[in-house]
Parts: C-alpha cells; structure tokens; sequence
C-alpha cells in the first residue's frame, strides 16, 4: 500500500511519510516515479488460466450508463482512452483489455446502445491472450472501470456532461395562504427538522462548504430474491427484515422530511452489488444507504453497527465485511484494486459523518424503548455494494439475527418502527448539518 501511494501519488505531502515507513518495514528506499499513463494494470486476485468473457450487459439513464463484462473467472485488465479520429470518421473510445482470456463463438460482438453516452459497445479477440471491450463514446465527461467478486466482473461507469451533485436550489415563492395557515405550517417543519449536533461544529465538511443539499436518497434493503442473507435460529431471514426496514425508512423520510426516496427493490427480488449502486448513480442520488442485518457464528454477540467505505482495521469488520461480499475471509485480503478505488475517493470523510450519524440517532432511538442495545460504533470495510457509489454512502447493520433475542426483536414491528425512525432521522442529521452550514456562513 505504502508503495502504490508512492507511485501514484508521488508529489503527496503524504509521499515521503510513506518511503519512511516503507523503509522501517523492510522495504529500502523507494523511488518516487510518476503514475503510468493509461492503459492502467489494474490489480486482480491470483488468476488460473484463460478465462470465457461470457457476456456484456449495461443499465443506461439520463447522464449516466454502467457498462458490466462477465467473465468465467478473474482476469488482469487494463483500460485506455483512444482519441477521436475525425479523418477516419472514429469517435473517441475508451477500451477494456482482459488476459487472459478468449472471446467464445455466438457470443454477441457488439451491442448498439445510442443513449447519448455510448453509441456502442464492441468486443473481439485482440490477439491470442487477450479479449478487448471497446466503448465508442458520444457525449461523455468521464469513465472509470474496477472490478467486483462472485462471480468475477469487471464494471464500467460514463458520466454524462451534466452529471454533477446540484447545489440547493433557492427556494420558490408558494403561493399566498392565509396567514395562519403559513405559520401553523413553518412550525410543523421546525418541528421535524432535527437540530445539527454539536459534533457537527468546527471545521466545515467538503459538502457543507459547496452548501450542497441532501434532499434525493436511495435505501438499498440488503439481499433478496434467491439470496436470503443470514437466517436466524427460528428461520428468520435477513432479506425479509431488510426490506421491511428500508420501506419504513423510506416512508419516514418521505412523510416527516419532505425527501425524494428511490428504493433499489420493492419486492422480494434479486438484485446484484454492482446493479444497486448503479441505481443511486443513474437516481443521481444525494446519498446511498444499505440497510443489513448482522450475524455471527458467536450466537451471544448482540448490538447495532454502521460502516463506511474504507479498509477493514480489525477482524470483526473484514469477518463482517467477507459476509455480505459473499467472499472468503482468505480472498479480502487480496482485494487490492479496492485499495486503489478507496484512496481515489474523495467521499470517504462524508461518508464517515454520515455513518456517524446514523449510527448515533439509531441507538438512541432503540434505548428509548428497549434495554440491552449495544453500541457496537461506527466501523470502515471494503464492502462491495458500496463500492463506486458517487455519494456519501453507509451500511447499516441492524442487531443480529443469530441472537435470538435479536432475532425475536426483529420479528417485531414495533421494534422496526424504532429501528426505522433512528436510521432515517440519522439521515436527516447529516442533511440538517450540511444545510444549516450553508445558510449560517
């Protein structure tokens, strides 16, 4: 780690802080060279033989288009941009090269898209080793490309020219009420707001100093569909928790803080990681938040927790962590790329504070009605379904299901109710903090 940062970011304040410490464990003085430019290797896990690119899919919205390559296995890749060719009549393409590996007859070579974005997709066979993925880009301000596991793919995400996080809005003049009714109704809201922490003092946020507003939430209800996620003692499955969760978080938001709410389901349906974060970028959301339900082989182990992007530091997070990646414990540990993704992401920080406050308002709201809640704190994991989320995104971990006290709470839709209203005025916190800054400066 301490070498990648010294190669990709050698003019870092950070750089001659991470040759010394590379230095003191083992590793001699270390050049500082500047990052290659593209086509970048990205690192994969150990790869066994020339792997089958079985199929491309895409999801495509407004400014927003994700691009997935299935493979049999994993493979190393690298991408490109290639520039225009206008003598040629060739648009600008960005390309995916994967060794190695073999493009198997009937597989479909290209795929017209033509949403404003990608005019199309193209795969063949480079050369003996090597399978390259070609996107013709149209009107596309960036892409970027990472891998995801079980099974192996690689994503593609193109940004459209107008896809940015929007600054609040100025109010609209409504029209003229009577008098009373206008103060019956600013009271109401006041009300409903919740104030910012006192935590939230000091030094501004990135978001809270651009006054960007919180107001477009996607809830992800973790699992479903023919992945049940943990099953309780008495049967009880994750899957059915968490949507019963997220569709009362979702309504709470929607009734008591006037927020747009998008659900990634609705229904006991299957969904893919790398489908649910593209649903919160195409939904161009303010912020992502994947609802789960703990388990643990120790059936004593009991409370609530809350995790933001980032690398696992203690083994109860990466247990955690390897859990809903559906991933052994032995293969996070070589999910370097995921490094790569987390040090480029300039939305860790929020995603902590929101993490925070979620985790805050979530216990607080338990205690208020039940005894023996445990607060288990605000942790960081490299969890796949919040890996390329283009906001502030959070995992909820609500109680455990293999306690069967737990486990009986959780049957309990009161207990949910309370479970709910914590998560979503957590939500509301973090959206009070950065539009309260921006009215106040």
């Amino acid at each position: 780690a301490f070498g990648q940062l010294i190669e990709e970011f050698p003019k870092s304040r950070f750089a001659s802080r991470a040759k010394s410490r590379l230095k003191a464990l083992g590793g001699g003085s270390v050049e500082a060279k500047r990052p290659p430019p593209e086509p970048a290797v990205r690192s994969v896990p150990a790869v066994h033989g020339k792997q089958i690119v079985k199929r491309v899919r895409y999801w495509s919205e407004k400014d927003y288009t994700r691009v997935v390559v299935d493979t049999s296995g994993p493979v190393r890749f690298k991408t490109g941009i290639i520039p225009a060719d206008r003598r040629h009549h060739r648009p600008k393409r960005y390309f995916v090269d994967l060794t190695p590996a073999r493009l198997p007859k009937g597989v479909k070579s290209t795929i017209d898209v033509r949403d404003g974005l990608l005019k199309r997709i193209r795969m063949a066979q480079f050369n003996r080793q090597t399978v390259r993925v070609v996107l013709d880009l149209e009107r596309t301000r960036r892409v970027q490309g990472f891998f995801m596991e079980n099974p192996f793919r690689i994503v593609v995400d193109a940004f459209g020219e107008h896809y940015a996080t929007k600054t609040c809005p100025a109010p609209k003049h409504a029209p003229k009420k009577p008098k009373k009714r206008v103060a019956k109704a600013k009271k109401r809201v006041r009300k409903r707001l919740p104030k910012p922490s006192k935590k939230s003092k000091g030094r501004l946020s990135v978001a809270q100093q651009l006054g960007l507003c919180v107001r477009n939430i996607v809830i992800d209800a973790g699992h479903g569909g023919k992945d049940p996620g943990a099953i309780g003692p008495t049967g009880l499955r994750e899957k059915d928790v968490t949507l019963r969760l997220a569709k009362r978080v979702a309504a709470i938001l929607q009734r008591d803080y006037g927020m747009q709410v998008h659900l990634t389901r609705s229904s006991d349906r299957f969904i893919s990681l790398e489908r649910r974060t593209a649903i919160a970028n195409a939904r161009k959301a303010d912020l992502f938040v994947s609802i789960h339900i703990n388990s643990a082989r120790n059936r004593r182990l009991r409370g609530v927790e809350t995790y933001f992007l980032n690398l696992a530091v203690d083994e109860s997070a990466m247990r955690v962590a390897a859990r809903e990646n559906a991933v052994s414990q032995k293969r996070m540990g070589e999910l370097r790329s995921i490094l790569d993704r987390i040090m480029k992401n300039a939305k860790v920080k929020e995603s902590s504070r929101l993490a925070a406050a979620i985790q805050g308002a979530l216990v607080r709201s338990l205690k208020q009605r039940y005894s023996g809640i445990k607060n288990l704190g605000v942790k960081q994991a490299p969890f796949f379904v919040l890996v390329g989320a283009q906001m502030p995104a959070a995992l909820v971990e609500v109680s455990f299901i293999s306690n069967r006290r737990e486990e009986r709470r959780l049957r309990d839709s009161r207990y949910l109710d309370a479970a709910a209203k914590g998560i979503a005025k957590g939500i509301a916190q973090y959206a009070s903090q950065v539009r309260y800054a921006a009215v106040t400066q």
